[in-house]
């Protein structure tokens, strides 16, 4: 046997526990995972989309699964909770010349330019955060919107009109048979009531809007903190 296959064999017999150990979660745990995320101000230290924002067919605002010079875009930001990150603007380590220094300083704030034109174009989607401070003002800026009633006619009407995780955190449901676990299709967590007086949602859809009183009554302490319910049938009415 030569030293290399010998190597080789060791290598894999290294790989193999790794696999066998491999890592499961309950339904709960991600439920439960996936509600804190939601809480917290995820970012990524390090982040080389503003490279793509030249290239012909980019778009952030658009998903780019096979784009293999990008791993971000605003799709796949909501999806995996990713509230945003340091934009990095990169440059050979070549020539040290003065002139490659300022070929170097001029690519640099063209690619600037170009982040700061892709956050004029879409106010609504991106900010820029030039502190920690305005990092979590951005995030608290956001209306946070919950949902009451894991009923059948409600997740209907949720996985019709596309609704998922980035528009409605959470469904609240008082039957703990449901808690710990996703809506089909949505994959939007359902928790247990009290989860409500611990967030302090801004707006509460009643999914079961047949039982707007009662639901309206149960949960009358969501106006104390300035919560208002909303209903999407048979209109979508702020209440």
């Amino acid at each position: 046997m030569t030293l290399r296959s010998l190597s080789l064999l060791v290598s894999l017999a290294l790989c193999t526990p790794l696999a066998a150990h491999a890592i499961e979660f309950t339904p709960q745990e991600l439920a439960k995972a996936s509600t804190l995320q939601q809480r917290l101000l995820t970012l990524d230290s390090h982040l080389d989309t503003p490279a793509n924002f030249h290239r012909d067919g980019f778009d952030i605002t658009q998903r780019h699964d096979h784009n293999a010079l990008s791993q971000v875009d605003y799709p796949r930001m909501v999806e995996g909770a990713l509230d945003g990150g340091f934009w990095a603007i990169y440059t050979d380590q070549g020539d040290r010349s003065a002139q490659a220094h300022q070929h170097d300083r001029d690519a640099g704030l063209l690619r600037l330019t170009e982040i700061r034109e892709m956050l004029a174009a879409h106010p609504d989607t991106f900010q820029l955060a030039l502190t920690a401070a305005d990092a979590a003002r951005i995030k608290a800026a956001g209306k946070r919107v919950v949902g009451y009633g894991a009923a059948a006619k409600g997740n209907t009407l949720l996985n019709y009109a596309g609704v998922k995780a980035d528009l409605l955190a959470w469904v609240a449901d008082a039957s703990p048979h449901k808690q710990g676990k996703f809506l089909p299709g949505s994959r939007i967590p359902v928790v247990a009531p009290e989860r409500l007086a611990e967030e302090q949602p801004d707006y509460v859809l009643v999914l079961p809007w047949n039982l707007l009183r009662e639901v309206s009554e149960q949960q009358a302490g969501i106006r104390e903190w300035g919560g208002r319910f909303v209903i999407a049938v048979p209109e979508l009415t702020v209440l």
